[in-house]
């Protein structure tokens, strides 16, 4: 269960897809208190993780083959508990950002409507669309 595949899906594409979103809350909280300086590392922090993000989706597709060719099969097949894609956003959700990194358009998609085993114990099964 892991080895090259479980880091790339445990660091590339959960705690630095995330950080997708928490650099920018953060660097929005810095300017609002007037720290300009703290606002550009944290803007500067975002777009490496953009490059992180892309070079670990890159390389777990090329390290998946088969069936789990499909990158959300692959990244879930690849993440090691107890991370999972519902780490892998903040409540700010950066579309862009994942796009820009190469993320294809299911992939984004499953992270965005992923729930942690506690939102859906509170809050019950998501409704299927008709």
């Amino acid at each position: 269960p892991h080895g090259p595949r479980a880091f790339l899906a445990a660091m590339g594409l959960t705690l630095e897809q995330a950080n997708l979103d928490f650099t920018l809350t953060y660097r929005d909280g810095f300017r609002a208190a007037g720290d300009e300086a703290s606002a550009r590392v944290c803007q500067r922090v975002h777009d490496d993780e953009i490059r992180h993000v892309a070079l670990a989706h890159r390389w777990l597709g090329r390290l998946t083959s088969g069936a789990e060719a499909d990158p959300v099969a692959a990244y879930e097949d690849a993440v090691p508990f107890p991370l999972a894609a519902s780490r892998a956003k903040g409540r700010r959700f950066d579309v862009a950002a994942r796009r820009d990194a190469g993320l294809p358009e299911p992939f984004i998609e499953h992270v965005r409507r992923a729930r942690s085993s506690q939102q859906r114990v509170l809050k019950g099964p998501r409704p299927r669309p008709s």
